[in-house]
């Protein structure tokens, strides 16, 4: 058991130092973590029963013990050849569309579904969102994007914010083409 326990610790040390670099423990390790946790509760148990038993001699009891520390014995062997980890931990993979805090405005919500529209449409590869500043383009675009969330349509989100004045009509290099959507 001091064997096993000397094991984890390492191990623990490993996870300690992986969750300071920001990767999570795989799941094979967490499970042997709280596997050995378990049967060192139980073989303490066993020893704390064979200190008490001292006192005592009962031949029927010490057997029924015996046996039990023989098959507690025989799981921490195992445990023990189980915990050589190569990998004890990974990189998270970046989540699909990181959330984003909006407020909540008053009337934005017919905009927002017909924002919606057009993006469920696959007729249309870009939309450009437009309009004078203070219409609420970049919080209606951040709860398109929190919608997102919610969805499988796409593999990854991204989100970006270009704040440069641009005519879409005159400039010759823009790909993005008004589809009818603007604000009022």
């Amino acid at each position: 058991m001091q064997e096993l326990q000397s094991k984890c610790h390492d191990i623990e040390a490993r996870i300690q130092e992986a969750k300071r670099q920001l990767q999570i423990p795989t799941n094979e390790v967490e499970n042997w973590v709280t596997e050995v946790a378990k049967i060192e509760k139980e073989v303490n148990s066993i020893k704390s029963d064979f200190d008490k038993m001292r006192l005592y001699f009962n031949l029927k009891a010490r057997y029924k013990l015996g046996r039990k520390a023989i098959r507690k014995a025989k799981i921490v062997v195992d445990l023990k050849g189980k915990g050589d980890f190569k990998v004890v931990a990974v990189c998270p993979s970046s989540p699909r569309v990181v959330k984003m805090s909006t407020t909540v405005t008053y009337g934005q919500k017919s905009n927002e579904e017909e924002l919606w529209r057009f993006l469920q449409d696959e007729k249309y590869t870009m939309v450009c969102v437009h309009g004078m500043g203070g219409v609420e383009k970049t919080t209606l675009m951040e709860t398109i994007n929190n919608r997102f969330a919610g969805t499988r349509d796409f593999d990854v989100v991204i989100y970006e914010t270009v704040s440069k004045d641009l005519n879409i009509k005159k400039d010759p290099n823009s790909h993005c083409k008004p589809i009818g959507f603007s604000f009022c």
